[in-house]
């Protein structure tokens, strides 16, 4: 069908030449688009859907290749260096994103075995997503650190096997874009390994990889780190501004084995110094119960008057844990259940709270004079990577930076200099005017002025 959902005719207007589309729509993407749909249900083809999957697939998976590729060449990364493959990393996310990609090689061999190609790419889809809003996203600091260290060895290692094994993997399907891969980064780097991808065998699931313990454990830090990002949102903080800490209840309470795991990854995805369990959701909570008249009205009539006013003297908190659960109660001698009220959730000073399918994740949202200056610092430095990239200096470019300012962002300048320096890579930061031949911008950080010039050392 068109992107209507009419039939395709010629006499309509609506159809579209096998040759036009491949040229313009690329024959990859279309594949694609083909092999992720259920057949059992009519295709609406064109211009639009299949734009939509090479945005939100292709696309996705060759900006993870390019960042890869942009940092390899940096680095010299040579894969036939690499350390065995056999040998597990210390660093969890590593051992995560490598489980994960077992546990797709098997989802997909079991897929395309049984000629579901729907399933395998949308296993596909899903990998690729964690890999780049996951995995690339949260490490992206372990791969432009200037050190090149077996930490920084370890993320190359991980993200090349990654590419490597995805490349084999779409190749039924993309055999194009697979085969770009492979000539890249595998025929580049070792010209006695198989002559094409479509030569080379196909991914074998290594089971002792798989594990599941972390996985469930770094699904836990996604979702608590949506919610926290959703908390913040709410409260109006910004995620570049540090917090106390995150609390956290899961529905059952039987997660925090998993929530020590990643408990690093919550800290830094969140931009707090300490995740904590919340017991008691009444720590962070108030209720506000009210009647709903569409159900005792009929049940009670004009009694219902009476009810609301009882309502008004009682424990609303006590009431909502009770309704929450599901417990009957009793308010001025009338037994009520969950469906007979309404409750509103009211934050309670100074902290911020989200809720969602019996999760409850609350920041603390009281800032003293130390976190403050952190966030100042942090927006600080988000500037001057803007600057960088407009005065269009190289990712791995050391800088000199000279700053005019007022006393409080000069003594945060000061007190934080070396966290700026770090993440600028900046080898001066001086209090001084910018010169004539530095790119400069005059920046309003926290309703503080702040000139700063940026110039590259050679």
């Amino acid at each position: 069908r068109d992107e209507k959902g009419e039939e395709m005719h010629k006499s309509k207007g609506n159809s579209l030449e096998f040759i036009e589309a491949a040229n313009n729509m690329g024959v990859d993407a279309m594949r694609w688009v083909f092999a992720r749909h259920n057949p059992a249900q009519n295709l609406s083809f064109g211009y639009t859907s299949v734009e939509e999957v090479r945005r939100h697939f292709l696309l996705t998976l060759w900006n993870i290749y390019s960042f890869f590729t942009t940092y390899a060449i940096i680095d010299n990364f040579d894969p036939s260096q690499m350390a065995e493959t056999g040998q597990e990393s210390d660093v969890n996310m590593d051992n995560w994103i490598i489980s994960e990609l077992n546990s797709l090689i098997v989802a997909v061999t079991k897929s395309l075995d049984e000629y579901d190609s729907t399933t395998a790419a949308r296993n596909l889809e899903e990998f690729v997503e964690l890999l780049s809003n996951w995995y690339v996203r949260r490490n992206r600091r372990r791969f432009w650190k200037s050190e090149n260290d077996e930490d920084k060895m370890s993320a190359h290692n991980t993200l090349y096997i990654c590419l490597v094994t995805l490349a084999k993997l779409i190749a039924p399907i993309t055999p194009f874009i697979s085969e770009e891969l492979y000539q890249n980064l595998v025929r580049n780097a070792d010209p006695e390994a198989p002559e094409s991808v479509h030569l080379s065998r196909f991914p074998m699931a290594d089971a002792k990889k798989i594990n599941h313990k972390l996985d469930s454990a770094t699904r836990l830090a996604m979702r608590i780190s949506s919610m926290g990002r959703s908390a913040r949102s709410k409260s109006g903080i910004k995620v570049r501004q540090p917090l106390h800490s995150v609390l956290v209840k899961t529905p059952n309470g039987n997660e925090t084995d998993d929530l020590n795991i990643v408990k690093e990854q919550i800290i830094e995805e969140l931009n707090v110094k300490d995740v904590l369990n919340l017991d008691n959701e009444l720590e962070v909570l108030d209720f506000q119960i009210n009647i709903n008249k569409a159900v005792l009205g009929p049940k009670y009539g004009s009694e219902i008057s009476t009810i609301a006013n009882a309502l008004e003297q009682v424990d609303s908190n006590e009431i909502a844990i009770k309704a929450k659960n599901g417990e009957s109660f009793y308010v001025a001698g009338y037994e009520l259940k969950q469906e007979d009220i309404s409750v509103n959730i009211i934050d309670k000073p100074n902290f911020t709270s989200i809720s969602e399918n019996g999760y409850i994740i609350t920041i603390s949202t009281e800032l003293s004079e130390e976190l403050i200056g952190e966030g100042i610092a942090r927006e600080i430095v988000h500037k001057i990577q803007g600057m960088r990239k407009s005065a269009g200096f190289q990712i791995e470019d050391q800088i000199s930076i000279y700053y005019e300012s007022g006393e409080v962002v000069s003594n945060v300048i000061n007190e934080f200099s070396s966290f700026i320096q770090q993440e600028t890579l900046a080898s001066l930061l001086l209090p001084e005017t910018p010169s004539s031949d530095s790119y400069t911008e005059r920046q309003i950080i926290n309703d503080f002025d702040l000139l700063i010039g940026i110039t590259r050392k050679s």
